[in-house]
């Protein structure tokens, strides 16, 4: 079996998951990449090298408020301790963003919810 490579998580893909499998290991230090989105200015967008519940392995790319949550929760702003946690997609919904509807995923809670920080 042939594994697709670059995976990248998007929320209608999180949608399809049932309620219970919407949630994430982090496997490795979340790191910024530099996008051109046109030749006058670059975007740095944050990725998480994640594997899903159902054992598929592929990058997500947290919205801001999701990253937020994910430093409020861990009670640190240094990503290298972020490695090895687990977080649930707890809030899906449908937003406008870059111009058309689409199906946005927000990081609530810690998987399983009462993990506690080491």
């Amino acid at each position: 079996m042939s594994e697709f490579k670059d995976f990248a998580v998007s929320g209608e893909y999180v949608e399809g998951l049932p309620a219970a499998e919407r949630w994430f290991e982090l496997i490795e230090e979340p790191y910024y990449k530099t996008e051109e989105f046109d030749k006058e200015k670059n975007e740095e967008q944050l990725v998480f090298p994640v594997k899903l519940s159902n054992g598929t392995i592929g990058k997500y790319y947290p919205n801001k408020t999701s990253a937020r949550k994910v430093a409020t929760l861990t009670k640190t702003t240094d990503m290298a301790q972020w490695k090895g946690k687990k977080f649930y997609w707890g809030n899906i919904m449908k937003q406008q963003a870059f111009g058309k509807l689409q199906t946005v995923i927000y990081i609530t809670d810690f998987y399983p919810a009462m993990e506690k920080v080491k």
